[in-house]
């Protein structure tokens, strides 16, 4: 049995990536197959997906639930519809489950011994509050939400600058400045030392602005050019609390 090195292991390919990529020096690794094409062929390989089965459930039966998993997983990238391949990959990583350490680990197998047996929920699924969580991160962090939850395509046209302060009456921090842009789809920002008069301006409350992420009206009180631009880059986000889950183990 393969041994189990948990976090070690996890940061060992994070600091891998980080530094040198997803590429290990293998040539035959640099242009991988997609995945259902990868598993066509591994089924072809080893003569039907019935045969294939076969061994994975031998390698199953002798306790090698790593390549029982992987062996399994290939036919239902094959054929999702296949259910003998989908219960047997479902209980070779459950026992991979049982047996990690790193809890992020257990979750990931569990996670997808979950989905093989049961399917995916289509249905949108509320992830928290979000005005609560924006509510204790930093401004910086906020910004960084609003500048993911764009929708690039619908904002490729719109091109703008927006000086904005934002104030922590609650705190007694001192306010902080920003001044974002939009380019190309995309929104950026650097921080200011206040407002040089030349662009729209807006002061927003620390909790004004979470709320404003979270889809509330923008406030009143703005001047009406910075209230328009924040109405319109608030027309460009994407709700991704509010997400449809997704395959993570089958095409």
């Amino acid at each position: 049995m393969r041994p189990y090195y948990g976090s070690v292991e996890i940061n060992a390919h994070a600091v891998y990536n980080r530094y040198l990529g997803y590429f290990n020096g293998n040539p035959i690794n640099l242009f991988p197959l997609a995945e259902e094409q990868f598993a066509r062929k591994f089924v072809e390989y080893g003569g039907s997906a019935d045969q294939v089965l076969q061994r994975a459930q031998a390698d199953f039966d002798a306790g090698d639930y790593q390549w029982a998993a992987y062996a399994a997983n290939q036919v239902v990238f094959t054929d999702p519809d296949n259910q003998r391949a989908r219960y047997l990959a479902a209980d070779a990583l459950e026992q991979l489950g049982y047996q990690s350490e790193p809890s992020i680990w257990r979750n990931a197998y569990l996670q997808g011994a979950e989905e093989l047996r049961h399917g995916v929920d289509s249905s949108q699924q509320l992830i928290g509050n979000k005005g609560a969580l924006l509510s204790h991160v930093s401004v910086e962090s906020v910004l960084d939400y609003l500048a993911i939850s764009l929708d690039g395509q619908k904002a490729a046209s719109d091109d703008f600058e927006l000086e904005l302060t934002v104030e922590h009456p609650d705190t007694g921090q001192d306010a902080e400045s920003y001044l974002l842009y939009l380019r190309g789809g995309a929104l950026l920002y650097h921080r200011i030392e206040g407002s040089d008069g030349t662009r729209p301006h807006a002061t927003l409350l620390r909790s004004q602005l979470g709320a404003l992420i979270a889809g509330r009206p923008v406030p009143v009180g703005i001047e009406r050019d910075a209230h328009d631009l924040l109405g319109r880059l608030q027309g460009y986000l994407v709700n991704l609390a509010a997400s449809s889950r997704f395959n993570i183990i089958e095409p």
